[in-house]
């Protein structure tokens, strides 16, 4: 089957707009993920303690535990 050059140019600006449409597909989802990403982003502040080194080891395991459960949760 021999294609005029009427179709040829149809199908070639046909599959130039599905490669652009895919792409801007998938550049809305990297988009999107990194915003849900940005989201999960926790900013943890420990003061240091008065005078009272119980309650500095305190922060020190809470903040272990939590940097534990944060590596767990990135595997």
């Amino acid at each position: 089957m021999k294609l005029s050059w009427y179709n040829s140019i149809i199908i070639f600006y046909f599959t130039l707009f599905f490669m652009v449409c895919l792409s801007n597909h998938h550049s809305k989802n990297v988009e999107k993920n990194n915003k849900n990403q940005e989201t999960n982003i926790i900013t943890i502040e420990i003061l240091p303690p008065d005078d009272d080194q119980d309650s500095f080891e305190f922060n020190d395991n809470l903040l272990d535990d939590m940097i534990n459960l944060s590596d767990k949760n990135n595997k």
